[in-house]
C-alpha cells in the first residue's frame, strides 16, 4: 500500500497523525493517570514484639505485620530497612546478625545473608545492595547472586559508615564516615564499578550528618552539624569546591530527601526542648533550579478531631513517581504529613495512636 499522496507531495494522514503523536510524547515520560498505592515500610519502636508497619500512600491505610526477626538495634541515623526498586523485597538488617529478605506479599523470609549489619541500601536499578557493618565495614553486593563487588574494612574509622545512598547512575556510592574523632563525619564516595580507592571530603569544623548527590553528581546536598545544637543545610558545588547555598538553624537533627527528578530537596528541623532559640519545627523545600527556598511548611496542623497539633517533621520519604512526600514524626506519636511534591501543598495530615514509625523505606522506581 502506498502511504504517500500521489501528486501533492504531502504525507498520508496516517503518517501525519503518527508524527504528531511522536512529537508530543517523545520528550514526556509516561506518568500514570492514577498514582500507584506505594507502600512505605517502617518499624514501630513503641510496640513489642517486633511490629513492622506498611503505610499505603494512596489509600491511606496503615498495616502492621510481624516477622520472626527483630530489626537491628541502631540509632536513628542508620537505615536498617530497604526495599527493592520493584517493591517486591523488604531487606531487614536484624539483631540476629543477618540481612533477611522478606517477600512483601507473603511476609515470609525467603533468604538470609550472613552480614552483621546496621544499615542496608538498595540501588534504584536493582543491581546492587550496600551494607554497613557494626564493625565499620562497607560491603557492596551484586544482587544477581549476592556476590561481592566492593569491600572496605573500615579499620581506620572511628564511627563507621552511615546514611548511604547510591547516585542516580548506580555506579557511585555516597555515605558519611567518621575516621577522625577530632573532625567529625566526612563525605565518603566510591565509584565501585571502576575504582578501588574511595574519595573523602572534609568540611572545616562541620560534621556531615547526611549527603545526597544531585542526579548529575555536580552538587552535594548536605545536612551538617556545627556543634552547640546548631545545624546547617548546605549546597556544595563539586567543580567549584564551594558552598553556594546555606541555611543555619537550631535545633536541627532532622532528615533530608530529594525528589526523583532532582528539582526539590526537602529537609526537616524538628526542633526540641533543648538548645538555644529560635526553635523552628518546620520542613523546608529547596529549589535546585533557582538555588533558593521554594517554601517552608510549618509544623502546626489540624488533626482529625479539630484540634491543632504541634507537628515535628522528622524522617522523610518520596514516592518513586515523585507525586508525594511523606513526613513522619518520630518521638512516640504516629503523626503523618503527606505533601504533594509537585505543588508543595499539604494533602493530608493524620495521627495514629500508639505508633512510632521509624526507619522509613520505600521502593526506588515507579
Amino acid at each position: 500500500m502506498n502511504l504517500n499522496s500521489s501528486s501533492s507531495g504531502f504525507l498520508h494522514p496516517a503518517i501525519a497523525f503518527l508524527a504528531v503523536v511522536i512529537f508530543i510524547t517523545c520528550d514526556k515520560p509516561f506518568e500514570p493517570v492514577e498514582p500507584k498505592d506505594y507502600v512505605l515500610y517502617g518499624y514501630n519502636s513503641s510496640a513489642y514484639p517486633f511490629v513492622y508497619l506498611g503505610y499505603h500512600t494512596k489509600t491511606n491505610l496503615l498495616d502492621t505485620f510481624t516477622l520472626p526477626v527483630e530489626v537491628a538495634s541502631v540509632g536513628l541515623s542508620e537505615s536498617p530497612l530497604a526495599v527493592s526498586p520493584d517493591g517486591q523485597i523488604l531487606y531487614v538488617a536484624t539483631q540476629s546478625s543477618n540481612i533477611s529478605l522478606v517477600d512483601v506479599k507473603t511476609k515470609q523470609i525467603i533468604q538470609q545473608l550472613p552480614f552483621d549489619a546496621r544499615e542496608v541500601q538498595a540501588s534504584t536499578d536493582g543491581k546492587y545492595l550496600a551494607i554497613h557493618g557494626f564493625r565499620h565495614q562497607l560491603w557492596i553486593l551484586e544482587t544477581g547472586n549476592y556476590s561481592l563487588v566492593y569491600f572496605d574494612s573500615g579499620w581506620y574509622s572511628e564511627g563507621g559508615f552511615r546514611r548511604g545512598r547510591f547516585a542516580e547512575s548506580n555506579e557511585t556510592y555516597y555515605c558519611t564516615d567518621h575516621f577522625d574523632a577530632t573532625t567529625g563525619y566526612n563525605v565518603y564516595k566510591i565509584n565501585f564499578t571502576r575504582d578501588s580507592v574511595p574519595e573523602s571530603k572534609l568540611f572545616s569544623q562541620k560534621s556531615v550528618d547526611f549527603i545526597i548527590p544531585s542526579n548529575d553528581e555536580a552538587h552535594w546536598y548536605l545536612y551538617l552539624s556545627l556543634g552547640n545544637y546548631y545545624y546547617e543545610f548546605a549546597v556544595y558545588n563539586v567543580f567549584a569546591d564551594s558552598i553556594i547555598f546555606s541555611d543555619i538553624f537550631s535545633p536541627g537533627s532532622g532528615y533530608m530527601e530529594m525528589s526523583p527528578d532532582g528539582r526539590y530537596v526537602f529537609y526537616t528541623y524538628p526542633g526540641g526542648m533543648i538548645g538555644p532559640p529560635p526553635t523552628r519545627r518546620s520542613l523546608s523545600v529547596y529549589d535546585t533550579y533557582k538555588n533558593e527556598i521554594a517554601k517552608v511548611i510549618p509544623g502546626k496542623f489540624v488533626n482529625g478531631v479539630g484540634d491543632t497539633s504541634l507537628y515535628r517533621p522528622a524522617e522523610l520519604a518520596v514516592t518513586p513517581d515523585g507525586r508525594n512526600l511523606i513526613s513522619v514524626q518520630k518521638d512516640g506519636v504516629g503523626r503523618f504529613l503527606i505533601i504533594n511534591a509537585k505543588t508543595l501543598e499539604v494533602e493530608r495530615y493524620f495521627e495514629s495512636n500508639n505508633v512510632e514509625f521509624i526507619f522509613l523505606a520505600i521502593q526506588g522506581r515507579p
